[in-house]
């Protein structure tokens, strides 16, 4: 084998890792800014619009940070 397979081969369970926690703390962000938002920022609100707004914002926000470069 040459080193190049050698190496993806080892490498393979640290990507799985990865990802599974990137996925994790990006549901985890999700969830939090969601209920910040719909329950302390966005209360007064009708129901609606409130469910409209926390999920755009929540959204956005994961959206913003998840593609972002590191400096």
């Amino acid at each position: 084998m040459s080193k190049l397979v050698i190496r993806i081969t080892k490498n393979r369970p640290f990507s799985l890792q990865a990802t599974t926690f990137s996925i994790f703390y990006n549901n985890a962000l999700f969830l939090s800014i969601l209920i910040v938002l719909s329950f302390y920022v966005l209360r007064g609100l009708s129901p609606h619009f409130n469910y409209v707004a926390s999920m755009g914002l929540a959204s956005g926000v994961i959206a913003l940070l998840s593609t972002g470069t590191k400096v």
